[in-house]
């Protein structure tokens, strides 16, 4: 994933932190495999140019996915991708599945122009109604 070969992207407009859109894509491609246990990523600096954003927010994304293992920085060598337990790889395939769930949701939200909070509404009602009573929730003494 050296110089041009670099995939990811951010959108600074959508919301999120620069540096959790690098987070979340580099994880999902070290669950996914598609980054392999000892493959070399780009140096922050690198990152940050090729992504026009500040060197401090790569290096922000870095330093959380060291601290989750997932990346194993070298002092004076580079940074490189973790070995991935199967455990690791197991919650990104359940990750994965639940995001494709959300998509469809979003979807289906948008199809039926209705607002995200009437969509969450309705679910946390549907969750409720088919899990019972949470304890202590709704009670008067």
């Amino acid at each position: 994933m050296e110089g041009s070969d670099i995939w990811l992207h951010v959108n600074p407009s959508s919301g999120m932190p620069i540096y959790l859109q690098i987070k979340d894509q580099l994880r999902r491609a070290i669950r996914g495999r598609v980054l392999g246990p000892g493959q070399q990523l780009p140096t922050v600096r690198r990152m940050a140019a090729h992504l026009v954003v500040n060197p401090n927010t790569v290096a922000r994304a870095y330093r959380e996915l060291e601290q989750e293992g997932y990346i194993d920085p070298r002092r004076g060598v580079g940074t490189f991708v973790g070995v991935i337990t199967e455990e690791k790889a197991q919650v990104g395939l359940r990750e994965t599945a639940l995001e494709a769930a959300a998509a469809r949701f979003l979807e289906e939200i948008r199809r039926l122009n209705a607002t995200t909070a009437e969509a969450l509404g309705v679910l946390w009602r549907l969750e409720r109604e088919r899990s019972g009573p949470v304890p202590g929730e709704g009670e008067r003494t």
